[in-house]
């Protein structure tokens, strides 16, 4: 491998880390501390969203967190995973040559269906709902088809907050709801 497809590599590889780090921990860990939320909490609650991603939005609704916090530390945390999910696929794009070769085939074939290529984009804010796809895979669908812009990530991200509403509605309702059948 030539050292400036290592460099670039190491660069791409820096990038996600970063942006995971800054975007993904530091942010809501500061926005936290300025809300009054315990670091152990911020912490445990970033966790729960990269592993449960909309789901976690009723294990902040546990810890406590007012649904605003929620909300805003989870897209946060998004945000930090489609930009580094991102770097990371860029990052494999660099180190393989079967992977570029499969990512120019599917840019030729959107760029000749102008539909695709106008709204194509639009199918972000559902398919991030669809089990097993979630956040991780919107995001690498989206790196696939080359819907990078920042209208794509608002898309993702517009997804993701309406599912976490949806979740902190859903739960508040149902503990609402349990609280009414435990204590009649």
């Amino acid at each position: 491998m030539k050292i400036e497809k290592i460099r670039g590599i190491a660069l791409q590889a820096s990038k996600a880390i970063a942006i995971l780090l800054g975007v993904g921990i530091l942010l809501p860990v500061l926005i936290g501390y300025f809300l009054g939320i315990p670091l152990q909490t911020v912490l445990e609650f970033i966790s729960s969203i990269l592993i449960l991603q909309a789901a976690a939005a009723i294990v902040g609704i546990g810890f406590g967190i007012e649904p605003l916090p929620i909300v805003v530390l989870m897209t946060s945390v998004a945000l930090a995973v489609i930009l580094a999910i991102f770097d990371i696929c860029d990052t494999f794009a660099i180190s393989s040559e079967r992977v570029r070769g499969w990512i120019d085939r599917m840019d030729r074939i959107a760029r000749n269906n102008s539909t695709f290529d106008q709204y194509g984009e639009l199918v972000l804010v559902p398919i991030i709902w669809i089990p097993g796809i979630g956040l991780y895979g919107c995001a690498i669908i989206s790196w696939i088809l080359q819907w990078r812009s920042p209208r794509a990530i608002a898309l993702i991200l517009a997804g993701w907050i309406i599912a976490t509403l949806v979740v902190i509605f859903a739960s508040t309702g149902m503990i609402h709801l349990a609280i009414n059948i435990l204590n009649p």
